[in-house]
């Protein structure tokens, strides 16, 4: 008989197919994950999560917490150590961290060893399946949001409750700024806490390997709830909307109250002028901070995410960068460059973003926008130029090379040529910076390092190189200090705005930039199209931007123990895997090639003459 003969004609056996075609423990799980859990599993998560830290880190912060508050009640059968491992295995076997899904971990789903490895084979079940997921479902709700009330520097008076536009402003209005300050920072320890041991999981000799160089970006996490407030008018307010007929506003219901607006992906033009139309979504955005290779083109260690955080975008990105740098120091780790895209660098507050990390030591490395190119304020009568400053004596036709390639003026190749010459009347540094920040800057044409030859210095010193160097033609009438002294004391906030530390638009600098922005987005995608599909809000189902960043903690986590696996397995191989040039890098695809010579397009095709051809 198969499963689907008939006792009597038209009339099905029930029974048979249902203990044939589906097990119990399907059905208890209501068909997620049904899959044994040995006694391997949990201890091999369990040391993941001890080699954290956090787990007394919680215990510290929940007794901050409860100190003058009496305890009351049975002690709870699981505790936070076995929560937090429930969660490692889960994302160790891709499975979404679902409250339903760390219940069937504790209810059906462990072997009796790894059950006694939890210390949980004291705990009878009823036998009744409803009340026993019943129960597990509460243990674990309790346990996982006591975690996450600990870090939540957003709290709501309910998570699951919709809010008006009255009631959102009273709510953000009692909230305590010295207890968000207090969360913020554990719930941003905890997460780069859980990253370092990602890192700290490679062998020493791999860890060795990374110089220091970090990329940082934001990318988008759509909240698990979009509905969104109203639009805000020119003072910043949110828009109410009435009953013409009543005079009562239209509530505008709102879960996720901490979430932005965003621009996620434009549809095709709308007129002939290339305007879009945006789609707007309802997000919260994550900061990650991401190792790239110390030397562009090789592969010495994964690049991992070793700080991260979670925010509200367009709020206070500098420092969330500059907090980011400040844990990596933290743990002591170097950072030997910064690389940022046009959304960050001269884009940004320079007290809240530049000065912080100059005091710090981090050199950047960054692009400009259309505005931010060519000669800008100087000091001492040197001119600064895209990141550095210059004799006032350089040819203008140097000074202006980016401002002439953007235009179409002049191709390619003559830009690079410019830019390579450029260098030879850039200023230099006698010494490094001392406490304050304060650098004394020397003329290229002055000292044993001179690289170039100026009527204003004619005494050549006899140290200095033999190579043949420019000659300045066009010396200042009027010269100015930097022209008068042997050196300039450029204090730290002069064109701290568009300083960086490598030569803009020079091979070494693009090789490090396109490098180090393809890493970080390629991470992006890694983590958003891998089995922790990021961008997939039904995957993270807790509310609030608290519990959003647990569960962002616990997919970055994921995703870089994947990577060290696979850098792991790929280091193994008897025969090393062979990397290939990318065709998008090869024939000048990539968004990061900069300045690729501009064509001249035409919609038919033109007739060359023979002399054209060639």
């Amino acid at each position: 008989m198969t499963a689907f003969s008939t006792v009597e004609a038209g009339e099905a056996d029930d029974e048979y197919a249902f203990g044939s075609l589906f097990a119990t423990d399907e059905i208890r799980g209501g068909g997620g994950r049904r899959s044994k859990i040995t006694r391997e599993d949990v201890e091999l998560a369990g040391r993941r999560v001890d080699a954290s830290g956090v787990v007394p880190k919680l215990q510290e912060w929940w007794d901050e917490d409860t100190k003058d508050k009496r305890g009351g009640g049975r002690p709870s059968v699981l505790s936070n150590r076995d929560v937090l491992t429930a969660c490692f295995l889960l994302i160790g076997e891709g499975s979404p961290i679902w409250i339903t899904e760390l219940a069937n971990i504790f209810w059906f789903r462990l072997t009796d060893e790894a059950r006694q490895e939890f210390g949980l084979s004291h705990i009878v079940t009823t036998g009744v399946d409803e009340r026993d997921f019943r129960d597990w479902y509460a243990r674990v709700w309790r346990v996982l949001h006591r975690i996450i009330d600990l870090m939540d520097a957003w709290p709501m008076p309910a998570r699951n409750k919709l809010l008006d536009r009255e009631q959102r402003e009273q709510v953000m209005s009692l909230r305590d700024k010295n207890i968000y300050r207090l969360k913020r920072e554990r719930g941003n320890w905890f997460t780069d806490a859980m990253l370092e041991m990602t890192f700290q999981s490679l062998p020493r000799r791999i860890r060795r390997e990374w110089g220091g160089a970090v990329s940082i970006d934001q990318t988008v996490i759509t909240a698990p709830s979009q509905k969104g407030r109203r639009k805000r008018d020119k003072q910043g307010r949110e828009t109410a909307l009435w009953n013409a007929k009543t005079g009562d506003e239209i509530p505008k219901w709102v879960l996720e109250i901490d979430a932005e607006y965003y621009p996620v992906k434009s549809s095709k033009p709308r007129d002939s002028d290339g305007a879009v139309d945006t789609d707007y979504q309802w997000v919260y955005v994550a900061n990650l901070a991401v190792q790239t290779q110390e030397v562009p083109g090789t592969a010495l260690h994964p690049q991992l995410v070793i700080s991260a955080s979670l925010s509200t975008p367009n709020k206070d990105i500098g420092g969330e960068v500059v907090r980011a740098m400040q844990s990596i120091r933290d743990r002591g780790h170097n950072i030997s460059r910064l690389t940022t895209d046009r959304g960050y660098g001269p884009n940004l507050d320079v007290d809240n973003f530049h000065i912080p990390l100059k005091v710090m030591g981090i050199p950047l490395v960054m692009d400009y926008d259309k505005n931010q190119k060519g000669v800008k304020k100087g000091w001492g009568g040197a001119l600064q130029v895209e990141g550095a400053h210059y004799c006032p004596a350089t040819p203008e036709n140097l000074l202006s090379a980016t401002v002439d390639i953007d235009e179409g003026s002049i191709d390619y190749t003559t830009y690079a040529e410019r830019i390579d010459e450029r260098r030879a009347y850039k200023l230099r540094a006698k010494e490094r910076p001392d406490y304050d920040g304060h650098v004394p800057m020397v003329c290229p044409a002055h000292g044993a390092g001179a690289t170039l030859l100026c009527p204003l210095k004619p005494e050549i010193h006899p140290k200095a190189s033999k190579k043949m160097k420019p000659t300045v033609t066009d010396a200042p009438e009027f010269p100015d200090t930097i022209c008068k002294q042997t050196s300039v004391d450029f204090p730290p906030e002069v064109g701290i705005k568009f300083e960086q530390s490598m030569h803009y638009a020079s091979p070494e600098w693009a090789a490090v930039y396109s490098h180090d922005r393809n890493s970080v987005e390629s991470y992006n995608g890694y983590i958003k199209l891998g089995p922790e599909q990021l961008d997939d809000a039904s995957k993270r189902r807790l509310r609030g931007m608290a519990a959003q960043q647990f569960l962002l903690t616990m997919l970055l986590v994921s995703a870089n123990l994947r990577k060290v696996a696979r850098f792991l397995r790929d280091e193994g191989r008897e025969t090393p895997k062979k990397v290939y040039p990318r065709r998008r890098d090869t024939e000048h695809m990539s968004r990061y090639v900069r300045w690729r010579e501009k064509i001249e397009t035409t919609t038919k095709k033109p007739e060359l003459t023979a002399e054209a051809r060639t």
